[in-house]
């Protein structure tokens, strides 16, 4: 851990997913690619795929966790709340987002500057970015 990510504020990205879609190998991968320094990933699996195998392939120091019997996005991705403390703030993704490399970077820049409580990042179609 460098000097700078002591400084920076604990990131926590939640993945919530049903399963293996086509596109998740893409997803973690821009996750693992993140430039953020202090950033933790936690996947909260929805489905009866385990994606727990591929998660840690790509991103191993990611947590990951189940919520099969969850009514819904919401009541699965509050899960995190028993899995990790002590983050400043959250970011909650579903299984077809791709960030770009510095989109956790940005939006703490912008959390931080603008002192929001709320943030999301510019949405744009998975065929036309």
């Amino acid at each position: 851990m460098t000097s700078e990510s002591k400084l920076a504020p604990p990131v926590v990205a939640v993945l919530v997913t049903d399963g293996l879609g086509a596109w998740f190998g893409e997803v973690l991968d821009a996750l693992y690619e993140q430039d953020y320094e202090n950033l933790q990933v936690v996947v909260v699996d929805r489905g009866h795929d385990r994606v727990a195998e591929q998660v840690v392939s790509k991103i191993p120091e990611a947590a990951v966790g189940e919520a099969a019997s969850s009514k819904g996005f919401g009541e699965a991705a509050n899960t995190v709340q028993s899995m990790v403390e002590g983050a400043a703030f959250y970011l909650f993704l579903r299984e077809d987002a791709v960030l770009a490399p510095d989109a956790v970077t940005l939006l703490v820049d912008e959390a931080l500057e603008s002192n929001a409580g709320i943030l999301g990042p510019k949405v744009l179609d998975w065929n036309d970015p």
